[in-house]
């Protein structure tokens, strides 16, 4: 596919997200030099002297971000055909070529069944109430869980097609729910539901042509035997030099009170603009599950 027709898409708030992005798109400058890089940032000017990086001002929105992924994916697609969502800590390792394998909806690195997904998860209250969760909201959508997807949230394709405005329509009002039950993460649980109800395809991408780095998924290879940490090193060390930069205290203290007063900011207002979807929420709370 021509890279005029698709783009890549990440989300960039707060300092040290920047800095990945940064680097994520000075690797698709290397590797896909024609590729464009759209970023909801809280600062749009870092990215200026970045060119292909398309920057756009962002206001957080779910309580700890992970759910604003479908406002990243919804801009980048009313600007392309499809987008490519990549954490912004995702880095590029190799050429992206020139045939990606897009189909109509969403084509993920990594996807499995829900249920598999969630028997995975130590058995604790918090797993417990995920999956009670979604249960209930796939019993209120006449959706079979036996069929709905777990999409490992970090890297996915996403084509626009029938069913793609209302995809992003359900992602907002599951991600309000499980929020308002304290359920901040996770949101590949919310992205298999909502693609569910709104018949938005889900594929696995059995082909894998775009070779990523991910620290977390790349060091659970290692433990496997399927990566080797000297050849990722370059990475692995890059990643720690953001992610354990130097503060001061003062600057600690500062960071820990704008986080807390961000979340609790964004709680009152998920309360406030998920309001009109009450209907919803009250039929997903009737639902009795059985014991």
């Amino acid at each position: 596919m021509n890279s005029k027709s698709f783009c890549f898409c990440t989300l960039a708030v707060g300092k040290r997200y920047r800095a990945h992005a940064l680097l994520l798109a000075k690797d698709l400058e290397k590797y896909a030099s024609e590729t464009k890089l759209i970023v909801l940032t809280n600062q749009v000017k870092y990215f200026n002297n970045q060119a292909n990086i398309i920057a756009f001002k962002h206001q957080p929105q779910s309580c700890k971000l992970y759910n604003d992924k479908r406002i990243a994916i919804a801009k980048a697609l009313t600007l392309f055909n499809s987008c490519i969502f990549a954490d912004a800590d995702v880095r590029i390792i190799d050429q992206i070529p020139e045939q990606i394998n897009f189909e109509a909806g969403i084509v993920a690195h990594s996807c499995y069944s829900i249920l598999k997904r969630n028997n995975q998860i130590n058995e604790n209250q918090s797993s417990s109430n995920i999956f009670q969760l979604i249960q209930k909201v796939a019993l209120a959508f006449n959706i079979n869980v036996e069929e709905v997807k777990f999409v490992q949230e970090y890297f996915f394709y996403v084509t626009r097609d029938k069913g793609f405005e209302d995809f992003i329509d359900y992602w907002e009002i599951i991600a309000g729910y499980f929020e308002l039950n304290h359920i901040y993460y996770g949101e590949g649980n919310i992205i298999g539901l909502a693609a569910a109800k709104a018949n938005f395809s889900i594929k696995y991408d059995r082909e894998r042509k775009i070779s990523i780095f991910k620290d977390r998924v790349e060091k659970i290879k290692i433990k496997l035997g399927k990566s080797n940490y000297e050849e990722k090193s370059q990475y692995f060390d890059e990643h720690q030099q953001i992610e354990f930069s130097q503060h001061s205290l003062i600057e600690k203290i500062t960071n820990k009170l704008k986080k807390d007063f961000g979340f609790y900011y964004r709680l009152i207002c998920l309360k406030i603009i998920t309001f009109k979807y009450l209907q919803f929420y009250k039929v997903f709370d009737d639902i009795k599950l059985k014991e």
